[in-house]
């Protein structure tokens, strides 16, 4: 999904947000790296967490919050190679799509193929979007895959918690320093985490 740009596309993100009003109600911590970014085999790699909180007010639900970023995926995606199929995730029934999608960024063309998996009850929600192919123009050839976890767990009361993992694997450009290109993406990816947010938050928050 993306609902919200997908909460589980190419780069799933959250930064410090907390809102309380009549309609809305969440918290979001800082992301941290769970798995420390580094270079391996001149490819950066690392994993970023967020975590948040929401108070839901419409009453929807988790099953309904996973429709609707099923058919997200399906409706934007630009070729669907196989689905929706029944299949499992982590040991729960789930829907199954093998899906390629544009993601075209800054003037460069990219494409993305993924296997995207959801399942939920109406206690727990996971989404899982992992890459397998990366066709891209100029610099963004660079960028080499990425997978995207999103679970939401239902605390009670109608509160809700947001769980994402993001992972990532771009190849150093050459003309840049180990050391420059580590912290250069490190940055761009939080950057980016923090941006997402505020696009994200309140869209989840309206449908659940």
């Amino acid at each position: 999904m993306r609902p919200c740009r997908a909460l589980a596309s190419l780069i799933c993100v959250f930064t410090f947000v907390h809102s309380m009003s009549a309609q809305a109600s969440w918290q979001c911590e800082e992301p941290t790296w769970v798995e420390e970014p580094e270079l391996i085999d001149d490819h950066f790699v690392g994993k970023i967490e967020s975590r948040c909180r929401i108070q839901a007010v419409v009453g929807n639900g988790l099953n309904y919050v996973a429709q609707y970023m099923l058919d997200f995926t399906m409706d934007n995606s630009e070729v669907i190679h196989e689905g929706p199929l029944n299949d499992a995730l982590e040991g729960r029934p789930a829907t199954y799509v093998d899906y390629t999608r544009d993601m075209s960024a800054q003037g460069y063309e990219i494409k993305g193929r993924a296997d995207y998996r959801v399942a939920s009850d109406e206690e727990l929600l996971v989404e899982l979007v992992t890459s397998k192919e990366i066709k891209a123009t100029g610099m963004a050839q660079n960028f080499k895959g990425f997978s995207n976890r999103i679970e939401i767990a239902h605390l009670g009361d109608g509160e809700y918690e947001v769980v994402t993992h993001y992972t990532n694997s771009i190849q150093r450009l050459w003309f840049l320093p180990k050391a420059t290109f580590l912290s250069e993406v490190t940055k761009r990816t939080e950057a980016e985490m923090k941006a997402r947010v505020n696009e994200d938050l309140p869209i989840l928050h309206d449908m659940l």
